[in-house]
């Protein structure tokens, strides 16, 4: 396994590693036991769901187009697997090794693909970079690692005045992340609540995850560390609009105060051994949350007719 900045390796190669990194610590906070079975013990398979594959084929089509074509086949529209010629064409592709694509789902990549060149700032952010860089150090008793969508090592002049005009303060020759990130909505990435995609999806914790990991190796090795993080966020429905978000301070802060408190509490499990899940708890007392219930029994006094619900 080599560590540091690493280019080229391949995707398989990246996640066969047994090495802690934004998804893997998102599990541990779900679930230190679940953390253990996935990665430790190694007795829960992670399956690829066709959303996963999607967002995998969509990466390398918009980030590495050659290596998407020379991966996938997309399936004909016009084959009919019920018949014995459509089989037979199916039989064929399959034969060929590579990832299939359905051809309604290629006409769904290339919508998002033409939606992002539409955004001129996402457009010339996707420039002069590299696709799919690996960073890995080690930290105590684990090692760490995360995967860049697209780095930029040095932002052109042309990328610094685009930056600059949209409110972003960067100089020509400082590195930049680029995260490709599909939404149901972007309209999700802005709400004032809870149901925040960014606090939903954790999308904060990636962000200080992947600067740690990445300052690291760079000022190890002398470089400028990396201070500005976009997402380029496109909708998989109409109107399959593209936005180029960037979270602001407050939310960094508080990403980097969680991702310390986890890694820390991470840390203690290796030292100790010990990896608690809900079968450890005893008998847990829940129940409706407090703001339903308030809710449920104002409408009901509300009524105030209890005849209707069977009461007199």
């Amino acid at each position: 396994m080599q560590y540091g900045m690493v280019i080229g390796e391949s995707n398989n190669a990246y996640h066969g590693n047994a090495v802690v990194s934004t998804s893997t610590i998102k599990d541990f906070i779900k679930s230190k036991y679940l953390f253990y079975r996935k990665y430790i013990a190694k007795d829960v398979v992670r399956e690829e769901s066709d959303a996963m594959r999607f967002g995998s084929a969509f990466h390398e089509l918009i980030l590495e187009p050659e290596k998407f074509h020379a991966d996938h086949d997309i399936i004909p529209e016009d084959i009919d697997r019920r018949t014995k010629e459509g089989k037979a064409a199916y039989a064929e592709l399959e034969a060929s090794g590579k990832r299939l694509i359905k051809h309604a789902d290629f006409l769904a990549m290339e919508e998002l693909a033409d939606s992002i060149k539409a955004n001129p700032t996402a457009a010339i952010l996707l420039t002069n970079g590299v696709a799919e860089v690996s960073w890995r150090i080690q930290a105590g008793a684990f090692a760490m690692q995360s995967r860049t969508d697209w780095f930029i090592e040095a932002c052109s002049i042309a990328q610094a005045e685009e930056l600059n005009r949209c409110g972003i303060r960067i100089k020509v020759g400082q590195p930049i992340v680029v995260d490709l990130k599909t939404t149901q909505e972007i309209e999700a990435w802005t709400r004032g609540n809870y149901s925040n995609a960014i606090y939903q999806y954790g999308y904060q914790l990636q962000l200080a995850f992947y600067l740690a990991v990445i300052n690291k190796i760079r000022i190890e090795q002398g470089k400028e560390p990396v201070r500005h993080f976009l997402f380029v966020v496109v909708e998989k429905q109409a109107p399959n609009d593209c936005a180029v978000i960037a979270l602001d301070e407050a939310t960094f802060g508080m990403a980097q105060t969680q991702l310390k408190y986890h890694l820390a509490e991470l840390g203690k499990c290796y030292a100790s051994g010990k990896w608690e899940g809900y079968k450890d708890k005893g008998v847990i007392v829940t129940g409706i949350p407090e703001q339903i219930i308030g809710r449920e029994e104002q409408a009901i006094f509300e009524a105030r007719d209890f005849t209707k619900i069977g009461f007199e």
